[in-house]
C-alpha cells in the first residue's frame, strides 16, 4: 500500500491541521472534543462534526453544545477522531506478545517506527510523543478508504496488535489527542518526534 504523509509541519494551527484532514485527505466524519473539570471530575464535551462547525460564524453557538461558540470550542479541542485512511499505532506499554520486551516506551516505539518503515514498507511515517507517556505513529494509506468498514477495521486490528500496540485505535470510534494540543493529563502538547 501506498502511504501520504500527514501534514505536520509544527507551526500548523489546529484550524489548519483540521481543515487539511477534512479537505485534503478528505475525511469527511471528523469529529473533535475537549476535556474540562466539573468540580472535581474530569468529564468530556459531547463529539462535535467538524462539519458541523465549519459554517458556524465565531460567536456562534455550537449545535447540541450550549456552552460555547466556534471560536471557544476551536480553542478547546483537545481531541480528534482517528481517520478512516489512518493506522494510528499507540504505543502506551512495554508489552509485545505478551511479555515485556522493551525498556522504555520510547524504545517500543522507535523499534515499531522502523519496523513500519523497513518490514512493512510504509515510507511515511509520523512519530508524535503525545506528552504525557504514549507515543503516536501514524500512518496514512489512502487504499483503506475503498475496503468495507469490517475489512478496514480488520486489516488494522491484525497490524496493531502485531505490533503491541492500543488494538482499541482500530475502530472508527475512538479519539486521540490532536497534535500540537496540550495534553489533558500533562498539561504538555502533543510534539512530533520524526
Amino acid at each position: 500500500m501506498s502511504t501520504v504523509k500527514l501534514k505536520s509541519n509544527q507551526n500548523l494551527t489546529k484550524r489548519e491541521r483540521l481543515y487539511y484532514m477534512f479537505n485534503n485527505l478528505g475525511f469527511t466524519e471528523l469529529n473533535l472534543c475537549y476535556n474540562y473539570l466539573k468540580g472535581d471530575v474530569m468529564r468530556w464535551s459531547r463529539w462535535v462534526r467538524y462539519m458541523d462547525l465549519i459554517h458556524l460564524s465565531e460567536k456562534q453557538s455550537v449545535p447540541g453544545w450550549r456552552y460555547d461558540t466556534k471560536k471557544e470550542f476551536f480553542e478547546n479541542a483537545s481531541h480528534r477522531s482517528i481517520l478512516d485512511i489512518e493506522l494510528l499505532f499507540d504505543i502506551d506499554d512495554l508489552i509485545l506478545n505478551g511479555s515485556t520486551q522493551f525498556g522504555s516506551i520510547k524504545e517500543k516505539s522507535f523499534w515499531v517506527y522502523h519496523k513500519l518503515i523497513n518490514v512493512e514498507k510504509f515510507n511515511t511515517v509520523s512519530f508524535w510523543f503525545t506528552g504525557n507517556k504514549s507515543d503516536h505513529l501514524s500512518v496514512i494509506l489512502p487504499e483503506l478508504r475503498y475496503m468495507s468498514k469490517q475489512k478496514r477495521r480488520n486489516y488494522k486490528y491484525e497490524l496493531l496488535k502485531k505490533y503491541g500496540a492500543d488494538v482499541q485505535k482500530a475502530g472508527d470510534r475512538c479519539m486521540i489527542a490532536m497534535e500540537n494540543a496540550v495534553h489533558y493529563r500533562s498539561g504538555k502538547p502533543k510534539e512530533r518526534v520524526k
